[in-house]
């Protein structure tokens, strides 16, 4: 009689262990392990204290063979993290998972460092800790290639956008805080912040939100077998509905190797990371030329030069831009734009004159609306979050424009889009 034949690596079960106090958290896991599509089943579940774990129950988790360990750090998260130590370095399971309800930013760091694959939110949901299990499975060799080849045909990358000013003080955080708030308010898509900034770096200040997990801890931690973890630690804006990847809290000059590390290999996988976890990833890049910055403007998909109407910034155009148009390559007509910002009713040079003067068309104006986002940046309050102003009108229209969503009607124009035209007209 012939002999079944042994199942492969994908299609045998994957054993769980447990590590929970709270009875319903138990049974909402199991529930979503029996609704996965992933192969796990539970071995195990321990619903002692963190106190109470002793030799007999490491070595029950010994004799199960356990391939993943969820763990339940709401109980004692410092205890728990203790234990997860222990168990990663003894070998009682090669993966762990943990949850938890209101976990810290440093107690995600921690995490990290002990080598935890994934966090999940209490209270879960089957959804999510279905995503989790696929990503672990993956992370594990364990998807058939077939299936994550399909994942791969299906995952639509999401936009990259830079900002760059043509020199300090013409709006280039602003503009970028506001439009990426913008842009998630009109879409609902997934959107990300990225303040390039490392040494003076204030996204957090405009949107009032104190940051706890930065670019370069990005950058220092990131491996793709953690980056589910990763993407746990950006900050978000429930205000804003954003999320934040912040410059370093404590500013000062950053170390040759961060450098290194914005420049090199890893801050490419990063956002290569960063387009699978969101629709949009609008990039603050500083004012000043450093090849680390350049490098990341040749991996966006589109750079937007930011201008004021002031000799000063136009003549930094003229002396910035064939620079910018070499790293743009042969698509710089696609990927390359102007915006003029703070252009104001009264001003002497037309966008023609500002046109002809750089040599670059300029792709959408805005006007001089300086009280209510100075307002808005002393509230730590994004201005297309306040009462309507001119100036969120204006970043309004940018955000469609760049996104495609709607085509602006003529009964919204407002006051700066009729001198827009008439302007046009005049130049």
């Amino acid at each position: 009689m012939a002999l079944d034949s042994e199942p492969s690596p994908e299609s045998r079960p994957s054993w769980v262990g447990l590590i929970s106090a709270d009875a319903a958290f138990r049974n909402q896991l199991q529930d979503a392990l029996e609704a996965s599509s992933a192969p796990f089943q539970l071995a195990l579940a321990i619903d002692s204290p963190f106190s109470a774990i002793g030799d007999m129950e490491m070595q029950e988790m010994e004799r199960s063979n356990l391939e993943l360990l969820v763990v339940d750090l709401e109980s004692d998260p410092a205890m728990g993290m203790d234990f997860i130590r222990s168990a990663m370095k003894s070998g009682v399971a090669p993966r762990v998972l943990a949850a938890g309800r209101d976990l810290s930013q440093d107690l995600l760091l921690q995490a990290l460092q002990a080598g935890v694959m994934e966090v999940l939110p209490k209270p879960v949901q089957s959804a999510e800790v279905d995503a989790a299990l696929q990503r672990i499975l993956r992370k594990a060799g364990r998807t058939p290639a077939s299936d994550a080849a399909e994942d791969e045909d299906e995952a639509v990358p999401g936009r990259t956008i830079a900002f760059f000013g043509a020199k300090g003080g013409v709006g280039t955080t602003s503009l970028a805080t506001n439009l990426a708030v913008e842009i998630h308010r009109i879409t609902g898509a997934r959107t990300l912040l990225l303040d390039l900034d490392v040494e003076q770096g204030e996204t957090g200040i405009l949107l009032g939100l104190d940051p706890n997990f930065s670019l370069l801890e990005l950058l220092r931690n990131y491996e793709p077998m953690v980056s589910g973890l990763l993407a746990s630690c950006i900050d978000h804006d429930e205000a804003s509905g954003i999320d934040l990847l912040a410059a370093p809290v404590k500013s000062g000059p950053v170390p040759a190797d961060d450098f290194d590390l914005i420049s090199g290999e890893r801050m490419a996988e990063v956002l290569a990371f960063l387009r699978e976890h969101y629709d949009y990833v609008v990039i603050d890049r500083p004012r000043t030329f450093h090849p680390a910055f350049d490098r990341i403007l040749e991996m966006v998909d589109e750079v937007y030069f930011i201008t004021t109407p002031d000799l000063q910034a136009l003549r930094n155009i003229t002396r910035s831009l064939p620079r910018l148009e070499r790293m743009a390559g042969s698509s710089k007509e696609r990927r390359l734009h102007l915006v003029l910002n703070r252009y104001p009713a009264n001003h002497p040079i037309s966008i023609r004159e500002i046109e002809q003067t750089v040599g670059l068309e300029i792709y959408h104006p805005l006007g001089a609306d300086f009280f209510p986002l100075n307002e808005s940046i002393h509230e730590r309050t994004p201005a297309v979050l306040r009462e309507k102003s001119q100036y969120a009108t204006d970043v309004k229209k940018l955000a469609t424009k760049i996104t495609g969503t709607a085509e602006e009607q003529d009964s919204e124009k407002g006051f700066l889009g009729g001198l827009m035209d008439a302007v046009r007209k005049r130049g």
